[in-house]
């Protein structure tokens, strides 16, 4: 048995990942590197400041400095993933979901809108049990021009993560076990945040499950557009509108959403995320796809398409 090919003489997923992890925080640092470097020149001779301790302190709060370190970051993910995809398989983008159609462009809207209802369900619910104060008044927000810069930040990490989790991941597995598709994608998917602030159990379980929700809606419609639309406005309304945690990073929105306590139901630092208000939402929304859901191709039911499933 050849340990670095399979039978059909394609490099072995797990040789792919081993190479592509490595390779993405490398390409991370050393361009995370280089960015703060000339930006330190640059922000330097523009202020005067000579001392790098002071300099240092002005980037690390600086809101340029985080969102270009944040599309650096993603920019580097989707490199990497078209690089290897290219260089390993050899096939069409399109085989790995990356379609440029009239249903994809449905489907990035149809995942848009499940975000945005999604999380302020959740807002609302935390809200509403008097779990979360909101600091400020819908009627007069906090509006910074920041929030188009965190658009932007949103729509990268939406892309880079899908791209790399779901397209690339359960793509280079599609001929593994169904479980094995949607077990190891979502494990990589949750371990990608282990170093995020506040990290536990429960927002671990929830990175999972919210990953669980993304790899059925991308055999469902055979593309990364749904997820890619479901996880841009999830982040961006929780962070950017609501003011609540991003996945343990604070955010200021036009809303300014504190919890009374911390604890299991509103996920605490790391926000929502890691309560198990999300927890049932995330489980109630798989169940809904499943039972719902139709096959894009054959019209039977998700849980049902095993012909579509074996394909991954």
């Amino acid at each position: 048995m050849n340990i670095f090919r399979n039978k059909y003489n394609d490099v072995r997923a797990v040789w792919k990942l081993m190479c592509i992890i490595p390779t993405f925080f490398i390409l991370t640092v050393m361009l995370t590197i280089c960015f703060t470097f000339f930006y330190s020149l640059i922000l330097s001779a523009a202020t005067g400041i000579k001392d790098p301790v002071a300099l240092a302190e002005r980037i690390l709060n600086s809101d340029f400095s985080r969102m270009s370190v944040a599309i650096i970051q993603n920019l580097v993910m989707i490199s990497s993933v078209m690089m290897f995809w290219k260089s390993f398989d050899k096939k069409p983008f399109s085989r790995m979901g990356l379609t440029f159609n009239k249903t994809g462009f449905i489907d990035l809207a149809y995942g848009l809108i499940l975000g945005a209802t999604s999380i302020t369900l959740v807002f609302l619910v935390l809200l509403l049990t008097g779990q979360i104060i909101a600091g400020s008044s819908i009627l007069k927000p906090n509006f910074a021009w920041t929030l188009l810069g965190d658009l932007v930040v949103m729509i990268f990490v939406g892309i880079g993560e899908e791209m790399f989790s779901r397209g690339y991941c359960m793509s280079i597995l599609r001929r593994s076990n169904i479980f094995v598709v949607l077990i190891v994608p979502n494990l990589i998917f949750a371990l990608l945040h282990i170093f995020n602030n506040n990290i536990g159990v429960i927002p671990m379980i929830n990175l999972f499950l919210i990953g669980l929700l993304f790899s059925f809606m991308f055999l469902r419609r055979g593309n990364i557009w749904m997820p890619v639309g479901y996880h841009i406005t999830w982040n961006f309304f929780q962070g950017s509108i609501f003011g609540m945690p991003v996945s343990g990073s604070d955010a200021d929105g036009l809303l300014t959403s504190k919890p009374v306590s911390e604890n299991i139901f509103n996920g605490g630092g790391f926000g929502p995320e890691g309560g198990l208000i999300v927890t049932g939402l995330i489980i109630i929304s798989i169940a809904l796809l499943l039972i719902f859901a139709k096959n894009k191709d054959t019209g039977d039911a998700v849980a049902a398409g095993t012909e579509s499933q074996s394909e991954m």
